[in-house]
């Protein structure tokens, strides 16, 4: 049995959306916890940036490719706002669209000439995002927040 890799990428889409709808739903039902509005623009702005990322069909240079990973970049900072709001503190804008810029910026570069630079740049920085996440959510289950644990899995 072989998987290819649009297969893959299509199934990322899907799980990534439902699970950005059941986090909306999740908020349905509490609506006094915000943190999972930006859990979900997360999920949301991840299964755009795979589906930028399926569209563009492996051509590095394309301006689907850019926009697919900015995309991912752009979920992995909402993401940790939604941790920062979980755990009572604001969101930082400038630290949200920072990610999402440096892609940016990659991008042009590797347009320039510089081969691979923005994807080692995207993936460099959704990482900080989410160790960012993991270090924010870290205290709480010591505070009797359980729910926190699967939290910092799911960013691993």
């Amino acid at each position: 049995m072989t998987f290819d890799l649009a297969t893959l990428m299509a199934v990322g889409v899907l799980a990534t959306a439902v699970a950005g709808v059941l986090t909306i739903t999740a908020w349905a039902a509490d609506r006094g916890v915000r943190a999972l509005l930006w859990w979900a623009a997360g999920y949301f702005a991840i299964a755009l940036g795979i589906a930028g990322l399926l569209a563009a069909k492996g051509d590095p240079n394309s301006a689907r490719t850019g926009a697919g990973l900015m995309l991912l970049s752009l979920g992995s900072a909402l993401i940790w706002t939604g941790a920062r709001q979980l755990g009572g503190l604001r969101p930082l804008p400038a630290a949200v669209a920072a990610g999402p810029l440096l892609t940016l910026a990659a991008a042009m570069a590797q347009a320039a000439g510089y081969s691979a630079i923005t994807t080692v740049t995207q993936f460099a920085i959704s990482d900080a995002y989410f160790v960012l996440t993991i270090m924010t959510l870290w205290p709480y289950p010591r505070d009797g927040l359980r729910s926190a644990v699967p939290l910092m899995a799911q960013a691993v």
